[in-house]
């Protein structure tokens, strides 16, 4: 199964799940420019992204280029706050992410607890 999104609005800012296997960058490049249009056009900046039910077949590598590819974009330009909630096995992957974006200038937080994410989301 490839990956699936869904995007809706939850009080002020944008909630996107993912569900399914990411094996490619274009698939992230994907539903990552579909809520980050949805967010300019309903001027949210705050982006929950709820991974739980997301595999990710990626490597370091790909993370790297990954971020390349969101500076590309002007990612960091947008001024979109992105909180990952991720399953605890999946964690570890979204912090070494977490921490190539904010070298970028991305603010990209990732998160095992709904709470503390949409609280950090709330503090922006």
């Amino acid at each position: 199964m490839t990956a699936k999104a869904t995007i809706e609005t939850q009080g002020d800012f944008l909630r996107v799940t993912v569900t399914g296997v990411i094996r490619t960058l274009e698939e992230i490049a994907d539903y990552s420019r579909q809520y980050r249009l949805e967010a300019n056009r309903l001027g949210l900046r705050r982006v929950f992204i709820d991974y739980r039910e997301a595999y990710f077949m990626m490597d370091y590598h790909d993370l790297l280029e990954l971020a390349e590819y969101a500076t590309e974009q002007g990612f960091h330009l947008h001024g979109l706050r992105i909180a990952a909630l991720c399953s605890p096995e999946g964690v570890d992957l979204h912090r070494k992410y977490e921490t190539i974006a904010h070298n970028r200038s991305i603010a990209y937080r990732a998160f095992t607890d709904s709470a503390e994410a949409e609280e950090w989301l709330a503090r922006s």
